[in-house]
């Protein structure tokens, strides 16, 4: 149970690591394009 647990919450931090950087990287191109 505890090796799911961190599994899931690794799987979401990694997720959410993801999705932050793909979000920086559209607004520096955006801003770099303006």
């Amino acid at each position: 149970m505890q090796d799911e647990d961190s599994y899931i919450l690794g799987r979401v931090a990694t997720t959410v690591v993801v999705l932050v950087g793909v979000m920086f990287a559209l607004i520096a191109t955006a801003n770099v394009i303006a």
